[in-house]
């Protein structure tokens, strides 16, 4: 949850595709298998660079941020 808003830029170091939709998943794996070996190295120093980035703080925002926002929080 929340996971590609911290992480993932779109075509940048990785793919955003529609969940339970078994066409777009394979569509992002076809453009993943296409993408030459110096490509792939470079989709993953930009998500180390990113990772390196990401806090204990930020990821619970974010996931606070989802649970909020889909209504799967339930403050007591």
């Amino acid at each position: 949850m929340g996971a590609n808003s911290a992480f993932l830029e779109d075509a940048m170091n990785g793919y955003i595709f529609e969940t339970n939709n078994a066409s777009a998943i394979e569509k992002m794996m076809n453009k993943i298998i296409l993408k030459t070996p110096p490509k792939l190295l470079s989709i993953v120093a930009k998500s180390a660079l990113k990772a390196v980035d990401i806090t204990p703080q930020k990821w619970g925002s974010s996931l606070m941020s989802e649970l909020t926002k889909n209504k799967m929080l339930c403050v007591v």
